[in-house]
């Protein structure tokens, strides 16, 4: 079932809006995460310059901080996303539950698609900075001036803050959209302009309907998946659009029991923060 041209324009609004409102409100902290990584290094460069540090940096430096940083917006995320994606009137799982499900998921991602990747690069900028440190001569402060440089580091921290952003709007949605008494449906939408990915990947797949959790031609389940290609998912600003499934008849096609499996899912967590509030 095609979307029609005014709907997809309004979920691309949507997405924007609120993912502007996530940028907004975690630039500042993924930034800062970002600059306590680089200023490991510089120091290090300060008190036992640029040779010693270059031998340090085989070894993987962890950013620690940018995991929670990350699972805060992926919470934020969540709880935005979660009441605009209802296609039929009725009770929602109660947010509590809801948030701490997409939580879960993503935590099982976190460490090897976010703090491991975003340490990674750090290093690789680092050791880059400190090759053409020693082969030019550089003093002290140029060289930490170079690890640390603020604007480069800003750019980054925009670009995480972007695909964390879709990452979580993206299955959040998917997720709430489950919560339905029928059985709906996926459509794939590209922001389709020059910075759009114009391979078959994402411009190609933009119409493109799916069963709710069926992947894309892609083999993507939704934009931002953690388990598809860095390629595929770094800066993405596609969305998806719901609609519920209909037989011959156009009426809504029904839920059938094994349907309604992620919906358990939901239920033991509610259930589980109903009894233990407190836990993580």
């Amino acid at each position: 079932m095609a979307i029609s041209v005014p709907i997809k324009t309004n979920y691309i609004r949507r997405q924007k809006i609120l993912q502007n409102r996530l940028m907004n409100k975690h630039l500042q902290p993924v930034f800062t995460s970002l600059m306590q990584d680089n200023r490991h290094w510089s120091s290090m460069v300060i008190t036992h310059g640029p040779d010693y540090t270059l031998s340090q940096t085989q070894h993987l430096h962890l950013n620690h901080t940018i995991g929670k940083v990350i699972e805060n917006l992926y919470k934020d995320a969540a709880a935005q996303a979660y009441p605009r994606t209802k296609i039929t009137k009725g009770a929602l799982i109660p947010i509590f539950g809801f948030v701490r499900n997409v939580l879960q998921y993503f935590r099982d991602n976190i460490l090897s698609k976010v703090v491991l990747p975003i340490s990674d690069t750090t290093k690789k900028r680092v050791e880059k900075v400190l090759r053409q440190a020693i082969q030019e001569g550089w003093g002290v402060n140029k060289t930490v001036d170079a690890i640390d440089d603020p604007a480069l580091t800003k750019r980054r921290a925009k670009m995480i803050v972007r695909t964390e952003s879709v990452r979580a709007m993206n299955y959040s949605q998917l997720t709430a959209a489950d919560n339905e008494k029928y059985q709906t449906e996926k459509t794939w939408i590209a922001v389709e302009d020059s910075r759009t990915r114009i391979t078959h990947t994402h411009a190609g797949v933009d119409g493109e309907t799916r069963d709710l959790y069926d992947e894309f031609s892609n083999g993507l389940l939704f934009p931002g998946d953690p388990n598809g290609p860095a390629e595929e998912t770094i800066n993405c600003r596609c969305t998806l659009g719901y609609q519920l499934k209909r037989g011959l008849n156009g009426r809504p096609v029904p839920k059938r029991p094994e349907d309604w499996a992620a919906e358990d899912q939901f239920r033991a967590v509610e259930q589980q923060y109903l009894l233990n509030p407190n836990t993580n």
